[in-house]
């Protein structure tokens, strides 16, 4: 699904006009919204309104994880994994270290 699809168009008039900024009461609403899960329930809710969109299986963007999370088990069929350590909340500053090293860790060739 390519820039420019309407699905795009009708997911962002969605958000600003279903979960207006002013109705976020908490920032941790925000990934729900527009997050892989707010993603998901907006698809799922139009099943069938969209032409031209295939979804991938699981595993392609969404391996199991090994290694203390550090690692996938996606073989070649795997496109991506997501490895977010919610980096963008505030945390302790040991938290905050750990995550660096997460991070770092898991960017190494495997």
């Amino acid at each position: 699904m390519a820039a420019g699809h309407p699905f795009w168009a009708s997911l962002i008039e969605h958000i600003f006009v279903a979960h207006l900024p002013e109705r976020l009461t908490d920032h941790r609403q925000i990934p729900m919204v527009s997050g892989p899960r707010g993603l998901t329930n907006f698809y799922l809710s139009r099943e069938g309104g969209f032409q031209g969109i295939h979804c991938p299986a699981r595993d392609a963007f969404h391996p199991d994880r090994t290694w203390f999370g550090l690692g996938h088990r996606g073989g070649q069929i795997a496109v991506g994994s997501h490895l977010c350590w919610a980096s963008w909340r505030g945390k302790s500053t040991r938290r905050a270290i750990t995550n660096y090293l997460r991070r770092k860790l898991s960017a190494l060739p495997i």
